[in-house]
């Protein structure tokens, strides 16, 4: 198990500091009238503008009671020992519900009610996981992250879980159900305790990409080799949740890959995704509700990384294939360059995604020119070749030679003709919408 350092364990360092002199603060005739476990949950929630709202039972019934509330004061303050006390403050003379929820208040509006299982699942590698955000009032965007300690190891954190479990904790309740909250905060060791424990993994979308708005704002290395790690983890318990489609569109998670390969992931952890994918039996050909491939969707969102790993696998042929709606990739890819008043980057990406393909072997031969439309994307796509035909091989550097100087910085996975084409003049048409 790895350790943390950096700032996670300042933040658990904190966390416990900020903790032990809570009972011990001067105390007013209020805070007098307050039990420790209130004074402690006041003084992490309203500094950051928050407060405890109402609790629920399993069942959606208000629970209130003070066992109820100490638990939950235990669970968000990440009180060292309160695995020892879940056992004591749940039992049936105290009465507290391992399956109870909280909702949290920020101005005065209450938020859905999160089960205090999931609310016990730390953000392991401390990227300020905006898991727990929260709008302050409707059509304002005045949105405000809960900000929780950690536990003061991963082990304490696991044996809380235990002990919720333990006590009669619902392993697959409430909204968001425990274990994506685990997957979206990269946390193995939550993600090992609910499998362990009988989570249910289908339906849940656990295998797809997370919505890049459930990602850190800045993630790192550490954040990136643990999602990797709990995607790893969820495929060999359950190999058909890389494969698994969305009821509504038939996606996969390989096909949604194509969406965030561009924007969300580093090119080398989006690969290693991919990787993790195809070992599990995720196919490249499978097409989504209205006849689209994964290679397709790549294509359309301008992922060059995602779209030559995908041609490194499937061959020239399957390149130039159509789809189900009788679109070659090269056809798409080409009309997505026509299309006028683009940023200079969404036109140097599907330059970048037309090189990739040609250089796989699509052909600009195969593709129609019937309309105005099609006529255009043939050209700007001829216009690539015949560039990339003109011009000569690097040559093949000596050994005795340092390596080539590279004036561009491109996506390492793309190789050197692409990168030398993927700035080269932006031209465009308009071209209408050909219909995900």
């Amino acid at each position: 198990m790895k350790s943390l350092s950096g700032s996670s364990g300042r933040r658990r360092a904190a966390a416990a500091s900020s903790r032990s002199p809570v009972d011990d603060m001067p105390s007013s005739s209020q805070s007098q009238q307050k039990p420790s476990y209130e004074r402690q949950l006041d003084a992490l929630l309203s500094p950051q503008g928050f407060s405890l709202g109402e609790m629920y039972d399993g069942d959606g019934r208000e629970c209130d009671g003070p066992a109820n509330r100490q638990l939950a004061s235990m669970i968000l303050c990440r009180t060292p020992d309160a695995d020892s006390q879940v056992s004591a403050l749940c039992s049936h003379e105290r009465g507290a519900d391992p399956s109870a929820a909280i909702s949290i208040a920020l101005n005065e509006r209450l938020a859905a009610p999160i089960s205090l299982l999931s609310m016990a699942i730390d953000d392991e590698t401390d990227s300020s996981s905006p898991m727990w955000l929260f709008t302050a009032d409707k059509g304002l965007h005045d949105d405000r992250r809960l900000d929780l300690p950690l536990w003061p190891s991963r082990e304490v954190q696991r044996a809380v879980l235990e002990a919720l479990i333990e006590a009669g904790a619902d392993v697959n309740g409430g909204d968001p159900r425990p274990l994506a909250v685990a997957r979206w905060c990269a946390n193995l060791t939550a993600v090992e305790v609910l499998l362990k424990r009988g989570a249910a993994v289908r339906g849940l979308q656990l295998g797809h990409l997370p919505n890049p708005c459930l990602l850190p704002p800045s993630p790192g290395p550490q954040y990136y080799s643990a999602l990797l790690d709990v995607y790893r983890r969820l495929f060999d318990h359950d190999r058909t949740l890389a494969t698994e489609q969305l009821e509504d569109s038939g996606a996969t998670p390989m096909y949604i890959a194509g969406s965030a390969g561009s924007p969300s992931l580093p090119t080398d952890v989006m690969c290693s995704y991919l990787d993790l994918l195809a070992e599990h039996g995720a196919s490249l050909t499978a097409r989504n509700g209205k006849g689209f491939t994964p290679l397709d969707r790549a294509v359309l969102m301008g992922a060059p990384c995602v779209v030559e790993w995908m041609c490194e696998r499937l061959g020239a042929e399957e390149i130039n294939r159509k789809n189900g709606k009788g679109f070659l990739p090269l056809e798409l890819a080409g009309y997505d360059l026509s299309k006028e008043k683009r940023p200079a980057d969404y036109i140097d990406k599907r330059k970048q995604v037309v090189c990739v393909l040609l250089q796989h072997g699509a052909s600009p031969d195969s593709m129609r020119t019937d309309n105005p439309m099609q006529r255009r994307a043939y050209s700007l796509v001829s216009d690539i070749d015949r560039e990339m035909r003109q011009r000569p091989p690097p040559p093949s550097p000596s050994p005795r030679c340092p390596p080539p100087i590279v004036e561009f910085s491109y996506p390492p996975r793309l190789t050197a003709a692409a990168a030398a084409l993927g700035r080269s003049q932006a031209g465009g048409k308009t071209s209408q919408d050909h219909g995900q």
